[in-house]
């Protein structure tokens, strides 16, 4: 298993274990097992090489992804913005209150539920709840057992209302919460509850509710409503709460994290392993043939060499399918030529000198195992330029001189075959192109073997000068 492979597995288990804590804190049991069956579906259409049903989840994946963005948008920009808020919440301790101002709280609660006075406070948590709630009124005032129980009088307009609670300080006052779909209709919970039910479904805030009919203190948390059973069990709850916000707890949350849920997490990990493994991983070795070009590098500068035979190599490689997910024509085989001396020698091509290899492949053979190649001393020579001349000049305009600047050049050829080279051609030179007396800048066209010595150019300047044959009459 490659290190590649290991990430591979530990990203999709994370993503696999917020979907199943998702799953079970949102999804209905029949939502999970009709996931699972399509799931299921899928893996054996794969595994099984079922072409039709194959085809038929591939033409619906896109429409399906579509539909789940649009159905859980709410959910994924919940998860947004909890992500968001990880790595900002740990300079921040307004949300923290005292424990003199938690005493005062507990009071005031204890006093509102005596007194069968409705109240609902929302404490802020590390998401935003901005999106969530309607209407309000600023107050940003300290929180005291006075405010708190005059915000809550029946005589006040604005007792139906939530307070929104953030440390030691009232935040808004009269704000409607959303209410939740998931308190039976019928049951002891009034819409007080319901909206502190949707507000803990919605965020991470933290409400206690006080019943106007029973006097009675519930606190909704993560979408679950718990009836109290004494004051002393809300300054539990309450402190647990603070506990969660407190940022110098941050690494001891991170261990509690590694022991919470760790069925669920060792679930995720075991299904993405196998997905891996199903997906991913292909254990059986294979065998592949290609055509690889021959390069060389560091030839000496007073060496030529003929061009090799063969100019490529047949390179039979073996391993896992997924080893061959490159482009083969990045592979090239280098050869080294600085070690390469006059005359004929015989080079072996070796595993070292195949680059852009498949990693983890192996070289089963080589075809051919050797090249032959010719290496030619060097030897500078000074030739004549002769210029080519190609097509003709307009009928009326004659041709009086063509001459090259410089006349002579400097190459080097091989010290043997220096008798052979006389001189050296120009490129063509159009004279049909040619109207009236110029000069024009044209390449040198090397023979094979030949170079151009140290301080040459590869072109040269052709003056051609031609006359009018009717003003001459």
């Amino acid at each position: 298993m490659r290190i590649a492979d290991f990430l591979d597995i530990v990203i999709i288990s994370v993503l696999l274990y917020f979907c199943l804590i998702w799953l079970r804190q949102r999804a209905s049991r029949s939502l999970v097992i009709g996931i699972g069956c399509i799931a299921l579906l899928y893996i054996c259409a794969q595994r099984f090489d079922m072409v039709l049903t194959s085809w038929l989840f591939r033409a619906g994946f896109t429409a399906v992804l579509i539909a789940l963005v649009l159905v859980f948008q709410t959910d994924i920009r919940r998860a947004i913005e909890r992500f968001a808020t990880w790595s900002s919440f740990r300079t921040k301790h307004r949300s923290i209150a005292s424990a003199q101002t938690t005493d005062m709280i507990i009071e005031a609660v204890q006093k509102l539920a005596e007194n069968k006075i409705g109240a609902l406070l929302a404490f802020k948590g590390r998401e935003p709840l901005e999106r969530h709630i309607r209407g309000g009124v600023s107050l940003n005032g300290r929180i005291s057992y006075p405010l708190l129980y005059g915000l809550f009088n029946t005589a006040s307009p604005t007792h139906d209302g939530a307070v929104i609670i953030e440390g030691e300080w009232i935040d808004k006052f009269a704000v409607y919460l959303p209410l939740s779909q998931h308190v039976k209709e019928g049951s002891e919970a009034g819409t007080r509850h319901a909206a502190g039910v949707g507000l803990s479904e919605a965020c991470d805030a933290f409400v206690v509710i006080v019943s106007e009919e029973r006097g009675t203190i519930s606190v909704a948390e993560h979408g679950t409503l718990d009836v109290l059973s004494s004051p002393a069990k809300l300054k539990e709850r309450l402190e647990k709460f603070y506990g969660y916000l407190k940022p110098e707890n941050a690494a001891k949350a991170r261990f509690m994290w590694l022991r919470r849920n760790i069925g669920t997490k060792t679930l995720s990990l075991f299904l993405a392993f196998l997905f891996w493994a199903v997906f991913a991983f292909r254990a059986d070795t294979i065998h592949r043939t290609f055509v690889v070009p021959i390069e060389w590098r560091n030839l000496p500068a007073n060496l030529i060499i003929d061009n090799p035979k063969p100019m490529d190599a047949r390179v039979s490689l073996s391993g896992t399918e997924r080893d061959f997910n490159i482009d083969p024509n990045s592979m090239v085989i280098s050869l080294d030529l600085g070690s390469v001396r006059e005359g004929t020698q015989e080079l072996s091509l070796t595993d070292r000198n195949i680059l852009n290899r498949p990693p983890g492949t192996t070289v089963n053979q080589i075809d051919p195992r050797a090249i032959k190649l010719r290496a030619y001393g060097m030897t500078e020579i000074e030739l004549p330029v002769k210029i080519r001349l190609e097509k003709s000049l307009s009928v009326r305009l004659k041709l009086l001189d063509a001459a090259a600047d410089p006349e002579r050049v400097k190459v080097m050829v091989p010290q043997e075959r220096k008798e052979d080279f006389l001189s050296i051609r120009t490129e063509p030179v159009n004279l049909d192109e040619i109207t009236q007396s110029t000069v024009v800048r044209v390449k040198l066209a090397l023979p094979d073997q030949v170079q151009l010595a140290p301080g040459s150019v590869m072109a040269v300047k052709v003056k051609i000068d031609v006359e009018d044959k009717g003003k001459k009459k």
